[in-house]
């Protein structure tokens, strides 16, 4: 769609009593009209959040949402070293583009949360994650639960999922989430 079509629909989505909008992809960042429709949506009374990989925050985009801000920019963090982020993602230099991106939306007062998903690639590295993610100051969440299909960068689902156990013993060493169940 146009961006001129997101404006009518984000327009109406508001008069009609719409609040929150979740902007997702793929990867929003990509569409070269992004900063048209975020205004757009501000504009209309509604209060975005962003889900993005990071791997496009610059410092323009940072101060862009410092100026325009989410809810919160929500990153997936996908591993705490550059092989098991490879591993996740199918691309090189991952883990330094979203730990940078992150840190310029830090830097810039942008409210962030970082969440992983942990699979059978990444599990051993679950304590690095969640202290690389509380580094910056974010809440952290995450999932075991992959979806998708082998050509989104991870294998099968049934292949790369975590046991039900494995899960359970994750929970135990995240305090605060074991406390909430």
């Amino acid at each position: 769609m146009s961006g001129a079509e997101w404006e009518r629909i984000l327009a109406e989505a508001a008069d009609e009593g719409a609040l929150f909008l979740l902007v997702t992809g793929g990867e929003a960042l990509l569409r070269p009209d992004f900063r048209r429709i975020w205004m757009a949506a501000k504009r209309a009374g509604l209060l975005p959040e962003l889900f993005t990989n990071g791997s496009l925050v610059t410092a323009d985009v940072a101060g862009f949402l410092a100026d325009w801000p989410p809810t919160r920019v929500s990153v997936t963090l996908y591993g705490a070293t550059e092989e098991s982020y490879e591993a996740m993602t199918g691309r090189k230099g991952m883990l330094g583009r979203t730990l940078e991106s992150l840190d310029l939306l830090a830097r810039r007062g942008v409210r962030v949360e970082v969440k992983s998903l942990l699979t059978r690639r990444n599990a051993e590295e679950f304590d690095r994650i969640r202290e690389l993610c509380l580094s910056f100051g974010a809440p952290f969440r995450w999932d075991a639960e992959p979806f998708g299909n082998a050509g989104s960068g991870l294998g099968l689902p049934d292949e790369e999922r975590l046991r039900g156990s494995d899960v359970v013993a994750l929970e135990k060493r995240d305090p605060g989430r074991w406390t909430e169940w």
